[in-house]
């Protein structure tokens, strides 16, 4: 299948299954939502450790430290977040500085529940990222951007909605084929302290028509402030190797951030210690998600800068 006949086959395919992603990805929506955080507060992070390594077709860069829109930070440094406005009915605006300079950046329900749903298939979008956007060395070389889920809602529905991404049958409401396979497990915990989500999901991509063969495996771990919805810190690694839409490419990223004081856990699960929870999705279903998570993450870049 060439170029053109294969983009118009992902086009299709994210048109038909674009109600049934809707669907899945429904949030509930309010008029008034409550952040645990006001104006003036301010944070501490540290960055103890990130970087990646990214090959495609035959070239290879790696890249130490991390990047928040503008801003650039070294491996195990820190910065400062200060909040800057709360708004109940949109989200919360918060200014970051790194010693030198400094930028804004704003997170609201929707983003954040948007954002981790497709952070948990970091390895099928950023394939298609890499692929779509080319081999960038320089912003290789800056790191990976860091996420900004500073703050999340401290509310039963939130704590509803990790409860409900870290059940396998969730994922598997997605249409299904064997393109997509692996295993999963996840576990959602919160008190008054923390609210922790731990994920891994380990799996392969497998589409012959598209020229499509990937392994891929990762980990993650966030920790919110159970009482505020502050994040206290975050754990995440991945690992894909393959061939996407005929691209040899691979990848390796870890990313370790935590708040000033905080000792973070490590992941609560590992490769090869998994209690068998599998699932399958589409390629196509994949491609919908993928698709909107690049609009969406273009759009967000521009509304910020």
């Amino acid at each position: 299948m060439n170029t053109t006949r294969k983009r118009i086959a992902s086009f299709l395919s994210l048109m038909i299954l674009l109600l049934a992603v809707s669907v899945a990805t429904r949030f509930e929506q309010t008029t008034i939502a409550t952040w645990g955080v006001q104006k003036n507060d301010t944070f501490t992070y540290i960055i103890e450790d990130s970087n990646w390594l990214i090959n495609l077709d035959g070239y290879c860069q790696d890249g130490y430290g991390a990047t928040f829109k503008t801003l650039e930070f070294n491996d195990k440094s820190s910065f400062n977040l200060q909040v800057l406005s709360v708004d109940e009915n949109w989200g919360v605006e918060f200014r970051i500085n790194n010693s030198t300079e400094s930028t804004t950046g704003t997170i609201s329900e929707d983003e954040f529940k948007f954002e981790i749903l497709n952070r948990i298939y970091y390895s099928i979008y950023e394939c298609q990222r890499i692929v779509t956007e080319g081999f960038n060395v320089k912003e290789i070389q800056q790191g990976p951007e860091l996420l900004d889920w500073f703050f999340i809602q401290p509310e039963t529905r939130t704590w509803n909605y990790l409860s409900n991404l870290s059940s396998v049958s969730f994922h598997n409401n997605l249409p299904r084929t064997n393109d997509i396979s692996g295993t999963f497990v996840a576990e959602f915990t919160h008190d008054n302290s923390e609210a922790m989500f731990d994920l891994l999901l380990d799996g392969s991509i497998e589409n012959k028509t598209l020229d499509t063969k990937i392994q891929f495996e990762h980990t993650m771990k966030f920790v919110w402030n159970g009482t505020t919805g502050v994040l206290l810190g975050y754990r995440f690694s991945a690992y894909f190797q393959g061939t996407y839409e005929g691209h040899v490419l691979s990848e390796q990223i870890t990313v370790v951030m935590r708040l000033k004081g905080y000792i973070l856990p490590k992941f609560k699960f590992f490769t090869g210690f998994i209690p068998g929870f599998s699932f399958s999705m589409s390629i196509a279903t994949f491609l919908v998600i993928v698709s909107f998570w690049l609009i969406y993450r273009k759009r967000k870049k521009r509304t910020k800068s």
